[in-house]
């Protein structure tokens, strides 16, 4: 009979040591569960900014290619609004300030210049 109580006693150990292990197991299963809907959730994040990555890469292209374009316009005709500011003169020099278009030409064209170089870096 004592015999008998100890080997129900070990088995009753025994299951409750089954269950507790089933339990932590369950446990991970659980964390395993909320770890996927968080890396879910972040992946359809990440495919969003790279969308968003090619679609601000395209734009920027052509916008490089409109500034490209309009450099070369704007080149040529301030040269010559320069030489006619200078002929206008009598052979001296007119002070760009003395001209607000010809000064807004030169300003437009540098904030082009930095917006071209800018993005030229940035997609690199």
């Amino acid at each position: 009979m004592n015999t008998q109580k100890r080997v129900f006693n070990k088995l009753a150990e025994a299951d409750k040591v089954e269950l507790s292990t089933q339990k932590i197991e369950l446990g991970k299963i659980d964390e395993l569960i909320k770890a996927n809907d968080r890396a879910e959730k972040v992946l359809k994040s990440s495919k969003g900014v790279i969308q968003d990555l090619e679609s601000a890469k395209k734009k920027s292209k052509k916008v490089l290619a409109d500034i490209e374009s309009e450099i070369r316009n704007i080149k040529p005709i301030k040269s010559d609004v320069f030489r006619a500011l200078k002929e206008l003169g009598g052979g001296k020099l007119l002070a760009p300030s003395q001209n607000p278009d010809y000064k807004k030409s030169v300003n437009i064209q540098n904030d082009l210049d930095s917006i071209y170089s800018e993005l030229s870096r940035l997609l690199k």
